[in-house]
């Protein structure tokens, strides 16, 4: 089953986090394989938590920043 950007953007920190299960992750590396608008997406929010962790230690990211960067990059779309 095919999953479309807004499903895919939706599940980003997770899927960045590895906090899906199998199946769910196996959806989006395939919608990543054919979608480079999400792809890119991907890859800035990998590069910015990377950096958040860098600078923050190994504190989890909290509930309502992880909700105004998934707001944010939705309404980049």
């Amino acid at each position: 089953m095919k999953i479309t950007c807004n499903e895919a953007v939706k599940n980003l920190i997770d899927y960045l986090h590895r906090e899906l299960g199998n199946i769910e992750r196996k959806k989006i590396d395939e919608h990543l394989e054919k979608c480079y608008k999400c792809c890119d997406k991907f890859e800035f929010e990998e590069k910015l938590s990377d950096i958040i962790c860098k600078q923050g230690g190994d504190e989890t990211c909290p509930k309502r920043l992880k909700s105004n960067i998934i707001k944010l990059i939705n309404e980049v779309e």
